[in-house]
């Protein structure tokens, strides 16, 4: 079986400079459709493992900030209750 597929639409060339031209068809076989939805599946899943992996390396960055900041703030928690004794020393040069 053979469809004809037209390019350009006459709706979508009404109101454009190239509505003088005539409608560019082309010849398509089932197979010829199948090969082009093969690759733009192909395509497609090639994308959604790309954009996978970057979302694992982000929750990975994100995971490790977490655990950093929850370190920091424990390491502030501590400090505070006692004194550091380096916290009022004049420098050396006074």
């Amino acid at each position: 079986m053979v469809y004809m597929v037209q390019a350009f639409p006459a709706r979508w060339l009404a109101h454009t400079k190239i509505a003088a031209f005539p409608l560019q068809v082309r010849t398509v076989t089932i197979e010829q459709r199948l090969v082009e939805i093969e690759i733009k599946i192909t395509r497609q899943e090639d994308l959604v493992q790309e954009l996978n992996s970057l979302v694992y390396q982000q929750q990975k960055s994100l995971d490790e900030l977490r655990a950093l900041c929850t370190a920091l703030v424990r390491r502030l928690g501590e400090g505070s209750g006692g004194a550091d004794p380096y916290v009022h020393e004049k420098p050396p040069h006074y």
